[in-house]
């Protein structure tokens, strides 16, 4: 499920994938997910600039304070949805192009 400290492992995970060169070994990097995961190809799709991602129907947050009117989550609303990954929008900012 959504969890504050899988999210930050996920996040830590990639990051060292970043930093030990392993996307760099690659001609292109695709990062893919529907709803939940959606959100994840984009949060995650940072540690990957230049990386294209594929999200359907993605989730971009469930920070009450960027998206107040969010009524679809209630069980994660008290999960901590700040740091690098918070806003997957603004976390894949960096993608090549996000479809």
């Amino acid at each position: 499920g959504l969890n504050p400290l899988g999210k930050l492992r996920q996040a830590a995970g990639f990051d060292r994938l970043r930093d030990e060169g392993f996307f760099a070994r690659f001609r292109r990097v695709v990062f893919y997910g529907a709803s939940m995961g959606g959100y994840g190809a984009c949060a995650f799709a940072g540690a990957c600039p230049g990386a294209d991602v594929v999200a359907i129907s993605p989730q971009s947050t469930l920070d009450r304070r960027l998206v107040p009117w969010e009524t679809r989550y209630a069980t994660a609303w008290g999960r901590d949805f700040g740091g690098p990954t918070g806003d997957a929008a603004a976390a894949s900012a960096s993608a090549r192009r996000v479809v």
